[in-house]
């Protein structure tokens, strides 16, 4: 079959650590179809994706990733060590979807070119979010580093921790 002619392409095209990465994702449950459009996940699909990995096995990145044998993350090579982010700062405000400061923002969070799905269902979120809502938060200090997607985590005196995506880093 020509789908399975051009999977043994795509993975002939892999050096050493993607092989081990599309390995461990696709052992996940990820579709092997779907990488066929690996070049149109953008961050909005990576982000749904990712959130839902959190959701259906909360103990994958803190726990089991970077501690286990078998994981990517228990040997890792150096470019997933030099794209971890560690970085701990203040907030110094929360921006509800009503601020006039955020319209700039949600039209930059917006994919302008849903191709549906994950884009939709990310643009419905944001149209649907009420004026009070927080949306976003404004950092003290940013990482050096390219942290578009990442995890924020907020630590608090009230809440022990909160998880929230970055999807904007500027």
């Amino acid at each position: 079959e020509e789908f399975f002619r051009l999977l043994w392409q795509f993975a002939q095209d892999l050096n050493e650590e993607e092989a081990n990465a599309l390995r461990e994702v696709t052992s996940m449950g990820f579709p092997r179809r779907s990488w066929f459009t690996h070049d149109k996940l953008d961050l909005h699909g990576f982000a749904a994706l990712f959130s839902g990995v959190v959701l259906a096995d909360p103990s994958y990145f803190s726990e089991d990733f970077w501690n286990k044998p078998g994981y990517e993350g228990f040997n890792p090579p150096q470019s997933l060590l030099d794209a971890k982010i560690v970085h701990s700062t203040r907030i110094k405000k929360l921006l509800m979807a009503g601020d006039q400061d955020v319209v700039g923002l949600r039209s930059t969070l917006r994919t302008g070119n849903a191709r549906g799905l994950a884009d939709d269902a990310f643009d419905a979120l944001l149209n649907s979010v009420s004026p009070g809502a927080p949306l976003a938060l404004e950092l003290e200090t940013v990482p050096e580093n390219k942290a578009l997607g990442a995890d924020v985590f907020i630590k608090s005196s009230v809440v022990h921790e909160i998880r929230h995506g970055l999807l904007h880093d500027s």
